[in-house]
């Protein structure tokens, strides 16, 4: 009994031995697919997130240009505004992107392209109003462009980017601040028809701004999935500081190792359960042949004394067999030492017979049938 105890014990040290191996193995598996997984997703993230900087870098620039052109109208006429529709016009129809231009004389809007829609601009004093004049201080003080927003426009309530930047007319050997010219970008032509539609193609994003107007970086751009993790942050530079597009992949937030680490242990356990299992039928088996073998072998062992016990028999009766010399007269049989034995002590002697004596009808005549008193023995039994 202690030695099955010992193997069972031994078998189920195994068995959790060998499951344990299992579900370590199934680990490092999910981890090595795992970090395969993601790094592709980066690389795709990358690949995905350089595409659109690009786009959105471009646009930005386009914006940029564009205070630049009309820095040089407004040189090319002496600061003459007459042909400011004109300039407006060409402007507008040679980049799309830019959703409305600004010239603001003394920091005032004063003249906008295309009016419509932008009427509540016109006269706002950049300089003056205490929530957004941070920006264009700067521009004066750095004497360059600077980008704002995204904000609220006053005008139409529309998210837009504001580049301004700021012209100086040199008087006399001095810089004297003339006023900005400003263009307009609504957030929806800043950026690039392939970021709305990352959502579906299972990236989450977020744009996050700098805005010298604002405390906190301000948030212009996202995916309706709110996430706190980001697989990839790529800068956007502009002129006054730093943008960042955040990207993240909804596989990398999804949770794989659940299901796979559960059919990994599922599988471990099945597969010790098996061993387990197979292991016990081996050694019943194998007890039940060293049983079997134990009673063979007594039976064996039992047949071979009964063999011996038949063997001994045999002999003995043999030794009755053959040719006995034995005397005519007196019937003596002589042993093969050449001396006669009686018949009795020979056969007792060579068998496990013993003998009674009486003597038989035919003797009895010849030995006493002349006496009376036989033959009167004899009368008295045939009456």
């Amino acid at each position: 009994m202690g030695y099955t105890i010992k193997t069972k014990r031994l078998i189920v040290v195994y068995t959790i031995i060998i499951v344990g191996c299992l579900i370590a193995l199934s680990e490092v598996i999910y981890q090595l697919d795992l970090s395969h997984e993601k790094n592709l997703i980066l690389k795709d993230l990358v690949d995905t997130g350089s595409f659109i900087t690009q786009q959105i870098q471009q646009n930005l620039n386009n914006g940029i240009f564009t205070t630049d052109v009309l820095d040089i109208f407004l040189s090319a006429s002496n600061y003459d505004l007459g042909k400011f529709e004109e300039w407006g016009e060409n402007i507008m129809r040679t980049n799309p992107n830019i959703s409305a231009i600004q010239l603001a004389p003394d920091g005032i809007v004063q003249y906008i392209y295309p009016l419509p829609g932008n009427e509540g601009a016109v006269g706002h004093d950049l300089l003056k109003d205490q929530r957004r004049n941070d920006g264009a201080l700067k521009t004066i003080k750095d004497k360059a462009l600077t980008i704002v927003g995204p904000l609220r426009l006053i005008q139409n309530n529309r998210m837009a980017i504001i580049a301004r930047k700021p012209i100086f007319k040199n008087q006399s050997g001095h810089d004297l601040f003339w006023g900005f010219t400003i263009v307009l970008i609504y957030i929806e032509d800043l950026l690039p028809k392939s970021l709305l539609n990352l959502e579906n193609q299972g990236v989450l994003y977020q744009i996050v701004g700098d805005d010298p107007d604002s405390k906190n970086p301000p948030i212009f751009s996202s995916s309706e999935t709110v996430t706190n993790h980001w697989d990839h942050v790529l800068p956007i530079k502009v002129p006054n500081g730093l943008w960042l597009l955040k990207l993240c992949s909804k596989d990398a937030m999804s949770n794989p190792g659940f299901p796979f680490r559960t059919i990994g242990i599922t599988a471990a356990l099945i597969i010790g359960l098996f061993f387990f299992h197979q292991q016990n039928k081996d050694r019943e088996r194998s007890n039940k042949i060293q049983n079997l073998n134990s009673k063979l072998t007594q039976k064996t062992t039992d047949l071979s004394f009964e063999k011996d016990k038949l063997q001994k028999a045999i002999e003995e009766i043999k030794s009755l067999k053959g040719i006995v010399p034995i005397c005519s007269n007196c019937k003596k049989i002589r042993d093969d030492k050449g001396y006669w034995n009686l018949l009795e002590s020979f056969i007792e002697k060579h068998s496990e017979a013993s003998f009674s004596h009486g003597i038989c009808p035919e003797c009895s005549d010849k030995l006493y049938g002349e006496q009376n008193w036989y033959i009167d023995m004899k009368k008295n039994k045939g009456k």
